[in-house]
Parts: structure tokens; sequence; C-alpha cells
């Protein structure tokens, strides 16, 4: 009766276009890397103001790995340095008026 069962099971399998061997159970994989992006929390910056702030990837994903700039038009940034979890980011706004947004977003990871 087993014997059956299993034939059975393959057979309807086949007939949906699945192979039997994704009906057994997975085998256990080793964990694989994770890579996220991390934006930070916009800060307005004044025309002509140029700020620094430090942004840090969140606790689960700890191995920072790259950034761009995800600022308004003309907000330019520059990588001050790194320290662990954390980059330092200087933004300077170059429009003549009004208050602009500073943000960048970050690449973080589970592992180096």
């Amino acid at each position: 009766m087993k014997n059956r069962l299993l034939a059975a099971t393959g057979l309807i399998a086949t007939v949906l276009g699945l192979s039997t061997a994704l009906l057994a159970a997975p085998a256990a994989a080793a964990p694989s890397a994770v890579d996220i992006k991390v934006a930070s929390r916009p800060v307005v910056i004044n025309h002509f103001a140029t700020n620094a702030y430090d942004i840090r990837c969140p606790d689960s994903y700890p191995y920072f790995k790259s950034w761009y700039n995800n600022s308004s038009p003309n907000v330019t940034a520059v990588e001050l340095g790194r320290t662990g979890f954390t980059v330092t980011v200087s933004f300077t706004n170059w429009n003549l008026t009004g208050d602009q947004v500073a943000s960048a977003m970050l690449t973080c990871g589970t592992t180096a």
C-alpha cells in the first residue's frame, strides 16, 4: 500500500509538472549571506549648509558594505570615515534657496 501511495504521489507531481524531489523534505542548508538596503532618516539641510552625520547599520545586519547619496538634487555627500558598523557622511546643500533633504542609502549585511 505504501508503495502505491508513493507511486500515486509521484504521478500527481508529474501531472502537475513537478519533480517528486520537490515533495521530499529539503536538506538543511548552510546559512547564506543576506544584504539589505537601509535608508537614513531624511534630515532637512538649509541652502549652503554643510552637516555631517553618523549613519549606522541595524544590529541584525551589522556589516556595513557600501552607501550612496539619496538626497535632494544639488545636495552632495562625501564619506568622512568608517568605524565598525557606522559610516560618517558630510552633506552640502548647493541650492540657492530653500531647505532640501540630506539622506543616504546603506547596504548592510549579515556577513562581511
